[in-house]
């Protein structure tokens, strides 16, 4: 045992210098990092005690010296601002993910609430780890991290069960922006996930609901891998550029708690591939994919879902069975062009055939209009422009890059011009407050002739 002495004199190891303050060790009091006494230099693995709280103060940026982790028993209040964010980092040069081990919510906190909000992750094994607090983890960044966001946890009764919010945050260029949800029940929404492995990765049980995301440009979108159990509500997301999937869902007899609705799958490798899926599917926008739809087997009703403008196959059926597809609506109301549009046994002997009648002769009135007639909207523009924030309400800045000048326009998905500027350099700013609700498109000229475009959402 450790003298009482060395307890009772310090729950934290500390010193201040000029420069910084190293930390480690057990905190075992209320405790309070502030931007005064930053950088806070962690040099061991550090422990919050059960009933006590960390607080963080916006401004403050903590320091990982080495492959170290900040355990939570107790309770964490990691509050920035949207001004001073609160910055977790490595104390390295090295930019590769693993350079320390990140946040770890154990099990001990579970009665406590805590909170991350308006702070910065970067080159973490495991940015923020939970094991059943709730922890709220708002406006956020996740950067260049094997996880920004990994849950998992022992199975419990339903009414023991505690979930945390993860809303309005931004992940980009880790391995899995959100990765095993395991017995996740809580919220993901609003957030945006741009250039990781995988958007959202779940594997097992989860009954989370996953609204209103923003998944562009990643390798995979949202991933489902669930041998048995439910799949949470998954709607009104927007699953953009994958290089592989879109939307990926696959078991054995999964359930899903909510419906597939409403969201808008549009410019992937495969917008959507699905296995052993029951419950309904409605409302989809599924289109400018390679592949719009694969869908390998399970009690699925689909329908009132516009799958058009994909551009190899619309929708792949691969089950022995027979199934029906009607009351969708496939970007044309020639019969003919549908069925060479549905890869079924006419394609494949060894496939059931697919009944895609009656179809729908219109796009359903809850699909997105997505028939913009130019695909390269979810191209990366490389560093031409930056276009923030996205979602927009109010306010929008749209940053030309050094040593560039160029046109801007911007339309609506349907071609009119709500805005338009020649000759821009540097950071300009659109009051957008009076834009209708939706989707608009950034286009931008250099003067060189080279063009990119942006999708942005406006709420």
């Amino acid at each position: 045992m450790k003298p009482i002495l060395t307890l009772l004199f310090a729950s934290v190891c500390a010193f201040q210098s000029s420069a910084q303050t190293s930390v480690s060790g057990a905190i075992l009091s209320n405790t309070t990092w502030t931007k005064a006494g930053s950088p806070y230099v962690v040099t061991g693995d550090i422990a919050v005690d059960t009933a006590v709280t960390l607080t963080i103060e916006p401004g403050t940026t903590v320091k990982f010296d080495g492959y170290n982790v900040l355990y939570i028993d107790g309770k964490l209040v990691a509050e920035g601002t949207p001004q001073e964010n609160i910055r977790f980092l490595s104390s390295k040069m090295n930019t590769s993910p693993d350079t320390w081990r990140g946040i770890s919510f154990r099990l001990k906190s579970k009665p406590d609430t805590s909170i991350i909000r308006y702070c910065e992750f970067n080159n973490a094994v495991n940015a923020v780890f939970i094991e059943g607090p709730v922890v709220y983890v708002e406006h956020n960044l996740f950067k260049n991290c094997e996880a920004g966001l990994r849950y998992s946890k022992i199975w419990e009764p339903e009414s023991q069960r505690r979930y945390s919010f993860i809303t309005n945050n931004t992940f980009e260029d880790n391995t899995y922006g959100i990765d095993d949800f395991y017995e996740f029940g809580g919220q993901i929404t609003g957030n945006t996930f741009t250039g990781n492995e995988y958007g959202i990765r779940i594997d097992g049980f989860c009954a989370a609901t996953i609204a209103g995301n923003t998944l562009r440009n990643n390798t995979n979108g949202l991933y489902y891998n669930g041998p048995v159990g439910i799949m949470p509500g998954t709607y009104n997301n927007i699953i953009t550029g994958s290089k592989r999937y879109g939307l990926y869902v696959t078991g054995r007899n999964v359930n899903l708690i909510d419906d597939i609705a409403g969201n808008e799958i549009t410019y992937n490798k495969v917008g959507v591939l699905i296995t052993g899926v029951n419950g309904n599917m409605v409302k989809n926008s599924i289109s400018h994919n390679d592949t719009g739809m694969i869908f390998r087997g399970g009690d699925l009703k689909i329908e009132n879902n516009c799958i058009e403008n994909n551009s190899k196959l619309g929708f792949i059926y691969t089950p022995y069975t027979d199934y029906n597809v009607s009351n969708n609506y496939w970007g044309t109301t020639d019969s003919a062009t549908i069925t060479g549009a549905i890869y079924d046994f006419h394609d494949n002997l060894t496939a059931g055939r697919v009944t895609f009648w009656p179809y729908l002769t219109a796009q359903h009135a809850s699909c997105k209009n997505t028939t913009v007639g130019v695909q390269q909207v979810n191209a990366q523009p490389g560093n031409m422009i930056k276009v923030f924030p996205n979602p927009v309400s109010d306010q929008l800045n749209i940053f030309v890059g050094s040593g560039n000048t160029g046109n801007v326009a911007i339309s609506t998905v349907t071609g009119a011009v709500v805005y338009s500027a020649e000759n821009v350099t540097g950071t300009i700013s659109i009051n957008t407050a009076t834009w209708q609700a939706g989707i608009y498109i950034v286009k931008y000229t250099s003067i060189a002739g080279k063009t990119s475009y942006h999708k942005i959402v406006h709420q």
